[in-house]
């Protein structure tokens, strides 16, 4: 690895903290409590190795979100299912452990999360990378296993990437109550270009 790639992880690590700190902030303002934050190292992958510290047979709510505009991309969110329900419990002031199914109305309040993070982070990003506004486009729903999830949208992450390689940028966002991963994948070529823009 040369020299040069190391101060590129550390410029993206920087700005992915900064913008996680953001999008988190969003949801603990939203949901009404303090939200904590585990930020994991960025990391160049195939997109075949995408994966997250979930038992892939435990069932989950998850979201693919299409990330468009200067850097296209992808976003992935994916709830343990007991915490989807918590979320919906918090937001439609129920008591807890009433959410039993995702409704319409329980999908579009999920999807509701999933904005208010991704339009967060990705205004942070865009910011620190000195590009246009990062947009995202309508979040797709799924409540399945989560092994049967990644199959699903193994498509559409190569779609929205356009490329094998690319950066995953994690992080998890945990209370007492609710807990979920949030995957952002950008082709891997054009953040370093982008990174090398801002250093120089």
């Amino acid at each position: 690895m040369s020299g040069e790639q190391p101060m590129q992880f550390n410029i993206l690590n920087e700005i992915t903290k900064l913008a996680a700190i953001k999008a988190t902030s969003g949801l603990s303002k939203m949901l009404g409590f303090p939200i904590g934050v585990n930020i994991l190292p960025v990391e160049s992958k195939n997109l075949d190795e995408i994966q997250t510290l979930m038992n892939a047979d435990e069932k989950i709510v998850g979201l693919t979100v299409p990330i468009v505009g200067q850097l296209p991309g992808a976003c992935l969110f994916i709830y343990p299912e007991k915490s989807a329900f918590a979320i919906c419990d918090i937001m439609f002031h129920r008591k807890d452990g009433e959410t039993k199914s995702f409704s319409e109305m329980e999908k579009s309040a999920l999807t509701e999360v999933a904005n208010i993070i991704a339009g967060n982070f990705l205004t942070s990003f865009s910011m620190s990378l000195q590009i246009e506004s990062l947009m995202h486009r309508a979040a797709h729903f799924e409540h399945r296993k989560f092994s049967e999830f990644m199959e699903a949208i193994s498509n559409s992450l190569y779609k929205s990437v356009k490329s094998n390689n690319a950066f995953e940028i994690a992080f998890q966002f945990q209370n007492s109550q609710v807990q979920g991963t949030v995957i952002f994948l950008f082709e891997e070529k054009e953040v370093l270009r982008l990174i090398q823009k801002v250093s120089a």
